[in-house]
C-alpha cells in the first residue's frame, strides 16, 4: 500500500487537542477553567475580564448547543466547534473533527444572531458573553492549554512548533489581484475589510452631502 496523505485542509495537530481536552475535562476544570482554547475564530469574549473563549465555556456549549458538535461529513468522526462569530447577517460555527481534524461547521446567522443563541446558555455562568467583535476575533494562545494537557499526561500532543504558532484568522480573506497573468494574491483580516467598508461608506455619505447640498444651494440662488 502506499503512503496515506492528509489533505491540507485537515489539521491533525487540532485534531489532537481536542480530542484530549475532551478526555481530560474534569483534570483541566480542576487545573484552570479560564484556560483559553487555542483558536482565531471567535467574535466574543467571556467574562467580568472579557477574555477569549475559555474552555469552561468551551464544555458548557459543545453540552447544550446543537450546532456546535456532530458527525464529521469526511470520517464520521464526532467533530467540536471552538469558534463562532460574523458579520451582521453572516456568520456562523467554526470547528474541527476530533479524529481526522477537518473542517467542520457552518451559516448559523450573523452575530446578534448568535449572541441571541448562546447567551442563554453561559448568562448563569461565570463565562457570560462580555463583548463581540464586528468582523473580529479575540484570539486564544495556544501553549497554555497545550502545556496544562502536558501537566495531565496526555500523550499524542503537537509539538512545539506548532504550539508556538497560530492559527490563521477564519475572517481573513484573500483577493486575487490579478497582475501580470500570474498567481499573484494579497491577504486582508477582518479589521482591515472592516476599516475599508466605513471608508467606502464614508466617501459615499459626503458626496451625498455635497450633492444635496448643491441641489439646495441652486433653490436658493
Amino acid at each position: 500500500m502506499g503512503e496515506c496523505k492528509i489533505p491540507a485542509s485537515k489539521d491533525l495537530e487540532m485534531a489532537s487537542v481536542i480530542r484530549n481536552t475532551v478526555k481530560f475535562k474534569g483534570g483541566l476544570l480542576r487545573l484552570d477553567p479560564w484556560l483559553p482554547f487555542p483558536q482565531n475564530s471567535c467574535s466574543y469574549s467571556f467574562g467580568n475580564e472579557g477574555r477569549p473563549l475559555p474552555i469552561g465555556a468551551l464544555f458548557i456549549l459543545w453540552d447544550k448547543w446543537p450546532k456546535f458538535t456532530g458527525p464529521c461529513p469526511a470520517c464520521g468522526g464526532t467533530a467540536f466547534g471552538y469558534g463562532f462569530g460574523g458579520l451582521f447577517s453572516i456568520g456562523g460555527v467554526n470547528g474541527r473533527c476530533s479524529v481526522c481534524g477537518s473542517l467542520f461547521g457552518g451559516s448559523v446567522g450573523g452575530l446578534s444572531q448568535i449572541g441571541n443563541l448562546i447567551r442563554p446558555m453561559l448568562a448563569e455562568t461565570p463565562y457570560f458573553l462580555k463583548g463581540s467583535m464586528f468582523g473580529g476575533v479575540y484570539s486564544g494562545p495556544r501553549a497554555p492549554l497545550v502545556n496544562a494537557l502536558r501537566q495531565l499526561g496526555a500523550s499524542d500532543l503537537p509539538g512545539d512548533e506548532w504550539v508556538l504558532g497560530s492559527e490563521p484568522s477564519s475572517v481573513s480573506f484573500t483577493v486575487d489581484l490579478g497582475k501580470n497573468e500570474s498567481d499573484e494574491k494579497e491577504q486582508f483580516d477582518g479589521g482591515t475589510l472592516f476599516h475599508r467598508i466605513l471608508w467606502v461608506v464614508g466617501v459615499g455619505l459626503i458626496l451625498a452631502a455635497l450633492r444635496h447640498g448643491g441641489s439646495f444651494l441652486s433653490h436658493l440662488m
